[in-house]
């Protein structure tokens, strides 16, 4: 049986969404990324949305990331997605495949 898993979203002070991810347990995997990502000392505020699965957290995980192009996520965050590469290139960025 799976556990309850919580999707987190951090947020900039510019409410810029910084990063998406999931964990049985919030406060160890948040302190993980405060001692190795360089983007932490960004983050001013979090969300968190609770889930009765890991699989559901895990695609709802998948869902935000394609949909709201979190800064710092990689996984899920494919720049061969032809929605997020016209979205970049609207905005100025160059985009090199």
């Amino acid at each position: 049986m799976s556990s309850p898993t919580d999707l987190y979203r951090f947020y900039s002070a510019e409410n810029e969404l910084l990063y998406v991810g999931v964990s049985w347990n919030v406060e160890s995997r948040w302190h993980d990324h405060l001692c190795k990502k360089e983007w932490w000392p960004d983050v001013e505020r979090a969300t968190i949305e609770h889930f009765s699965t890991r699989h559901a957290a895990e695609c709802a995980e998948k869902q935000a990331i394609r949909r709201e192009f979190p800064i710092w996520n990689i996984a899920h965050n494919d720049e061969g997605d032809q929605e997020y590469i016209d979205i970049l290139v609207g905005s100025g960025f160059a985009v090199h495949g």
